[in-house]
């Protein structure tokens, strides 16, 4: 689930309050024959989170790239530099398989004369295979899978996938 800060935090802080620091390994499948002889895959992957040993993900091909939560969350610090966003909530869904970090945008979308809309911008994406890494805003303050689910039905938002060139991508996605 999702902490909710309660003071201005930067990247990093966030990463621990939401328990966003652990590393994200990806190995190869290993299959075991029916003569007990152990088969390596070259093309079937899994995902492991190392802090716990727990396997995130187990049908991964071999174009998928890991990408650390501090790697794929990094357009945050680019973010709240402008001074146009704070950190709301953070944390990471399933055991680590989803990860979140939700910002509060400072100016809300004011309708009429008195109706202020709250506008966030969420950044996330899945350890497991089933998710890019996916930035967007919503005026839904992600803080568990049920609202996560919610905000990502809303609009359209920028997706990388997890291949070699998502770094570059994510580079892209900051200047969008």
């Amino acid at each position: 689930l999702g902490q909710i800060m309660t003071a201005a935090v930067s990247t990093q802080d966030a990463l621990q309050k939401g328990g966003l620091d652990f590393k994200v390994i990806k190995l190869p499948n290993i299959h075991i024959l029916p003569t007990g002889e152990e088969l390596i895959s070259e093309d079937s992957f899994f995902t492991l989170r190392d802090d716990v040993n727990k396997v995130l993900g187990s049908r991964l091909g071999r174009d998928y790239n890991v990408m650390q939560n501090h790697e794929a969350l990094n357009i945050v610090d680019e973010i709240l530099q402008g001074g146009r966003a704070t950190i709301e909530t953070a944390g990471a869904i399933d055991e680590g398989r989803k990860v979140f970090i939700c910002l509060k945008v400072n100016q809300d979308i004011v309708v009429g004369t008195d109706d202020n809309v709250k506008q966030y911008l969420l950044i996330c994406t899945s350890h497991d295979g089933t998710m890019s890494i996916t930035a967007k805003f919503t005026n839904v303050r992600v803080v568990c899978n049920n609202t996560l689910q919610m905000a990502l039905r809303q609009g359209t938002g920028v997706k990388v996938r997890h291949t070699s060139n998502a770094s570059s991508r994510l580079q892209e996605a900051i200047k969008i």
